[in-house]
């Protein structure tokens, strides 16, 4: 296996302890009647949040900087990542997610860059619950795309 890609299966590993992080600490949230307990187990969701949507886009980064060339420019490279993730690039790859999981993860992108913004005590924890349910419906299905992206149609050792 070629070494961008081996780390890409690295991180693709850590993103799935993640997700299962994610799920077992909504559970938590959701089964807490303590105030602060629970505000404890949104803000652990929202830095969750955080670090999926940030290994997800580390994994995107890695496929189109091997594929494409270069990386997108400018302050709105995040978006253009995603753009570029979801259309193929002739003759050199196809689409390495779909445009629904394009769109979602601009979602989690918007969250991620408001978690890192502001206090938590200023997070709205229904708007942490939503963002986490969504997450763990969409990262699963980014990760099967990145999997079937990568089987050894795309070259001959991935």
């Amino acid at each position: 296996m070629l070494a961008p890609f081996l780390d890409i299966q690295i991180e693709l590993d850590r993103i799935r302890k993640e997700c299962e992080k994610l799920r077992r600490t909504n559970e938590l949230f959701l089964a807490e009647t303590n105030t602060e307990t629970k505000e404890a187990y949104g803000s652990m969701m929202a830095l969750v949040l955080h670090g999926v949507y940030a290994g997800v886009e580390r994994v995107l980064r890695d496929i189109v900087r091997y594929f494409d060339g270069q990386l997108p420019v400018g302050s709105d490279w995040h978006a253009k990542l995603l753009v570029r993730a979801c259309n193929p690039n002739p003759g050199v790859r196809e689409a390495v997610i779909s445009e629904g999981a394009a769109a979602e993860l601009a979602n989690l992108r918007s969250f991620s860059r408001l978690v890192e913004s502001i206090y938590q005590s200023n997070l709205d924890f229904d708007r942490v619950l939503s963002m986490s349910e969504r997450a763990l419906k969409v990262v699963p299905a980014v990760i099967n795309d990145i999997d079937s992206f990568m089987q050894p149609k795309h070259g001959p050792v991935l």
